[in-house]
């Protein structure tokens, strides 16, 4: 919508991607319903900060974008330092009695015509990257030079080659805890909230792994299992798959494995336990 109206009205605006720092650590710790209230308050700070025109959203995890209309790259950094300055001095949760204070690293990225919205939350996200390689708590602005690149996540690293995983759950709390769970390891994660939108990322990208959740709407993981099963043109990637279910009966647990599934665990589970068999899925060190 920003976009459109820049269309009509030419004016800079610019992207704000945000990662708060080690946040796993925090989650591991006191464990995730602080890690909660860590998010809440970033969340609160942010938006008491911004304008009312400034659009802000959490992305995944622990992490947030912000779109800042009317705002040159370098405004937008400005901005971004002030409220990271006062993230350093404030604590940002409190939890009985507990006080707990972080920092965050982000990139910013300004819109370029012709520009699309895939690249442009690519650059803010690969600026944010190199903000974590320099060692965290700073604001980068991405380099002009890689202006129209796809997302270059994969090679942010370019002494680790990371692996795509893609995690397909309808419970977004059950998504944002694996994310921050895994996010650590070598990897490249992304999300679909149903089978219909796994099964077209399926046939547009390729994965090396699959969290794949039992029951979902508009399309269960059963079912697209058997889709890709019968699809050559999934059927022929070679994508491990592991399932996550409510159901602990031994036929549904015979049924994933007959369908492809390379492992299968019952909810609740062990995120430790969970860690280990993506690795082995994955063949991570």
């Amino acid at each position: 919508m920003e976009l459109q109206r820049i269309e009509r009205y030419p004016a800079p605006i610019s992207l704000v991607f945000i990662d708060i720092d080690c946040f796993k650590r925090i989650n591991d710790t006191y464990g995730h319903h602080v890690g909660d209230l860590v998010l809440q308050g970033l969340a609160h700070l942010l938006q008491v900060n911004l304008r009312s025109t400034d659009l802000l959203a959490r992305f995944g995890g622990e992490e947030f974008v912000i779109a800042l209309p009317n705002t040159t790259v370098e405004q937008a950094c400005a901005t971004m330092q002030s409220i990271l300055n006062k993230v350093r001095l404030n604590a940002v949760a409190q939890y009985e009695g507990q006080t707990f204070s972080i920092t965050f690293s982000a990139g910013v990225a300004e819109w370029h015509e012709g520009m699309t919205v895939a690249e442009w939350v690519a650059k803010a996200d690969d600026a944010m990257y190199q903000a974590k390689q320099q060692g965290r708590d700073r604001i980068v602005i991405a380099s002009e030079e890689d202006e129209g690149t796809e997302h270059r996540k994969l090679t942010a690293s370019p002494q680790i080659d990371k692996k795509n995983l893609l995690i397909v759950d309808d419970d977004p709390i059950l998504r944002a805890i694996l994310t921050s769970h895994l996010e650590h390891l070598p990897i490249t994660i992304t999300y679909a909230a149903d089978g219909e939108v796994a099964l077209s990322l399926m046939l547009a990208n390729t994965y090396d792994a699959c969290i794949l959740d039992g029951m979902m709407p508009k399309l269960d993981g059963f079912s697209l299992l058997s889709q890709k099963k019968k699809d050559p043109r999934l059927n022929v990637r070679d994508m491990k798959v592991l399932m996550l279910s409510g159901k602990k009966k031994e036929d549904d647990l015979a049924r994933g494995f007959q369908m492809g599934a390379g492992d299968y665990m019952t909810k609740p589970f062990s995120l430790v336990e969970l860690e280990v068999r993506v690795r082995q899925l994955m063949n991570l060190v």
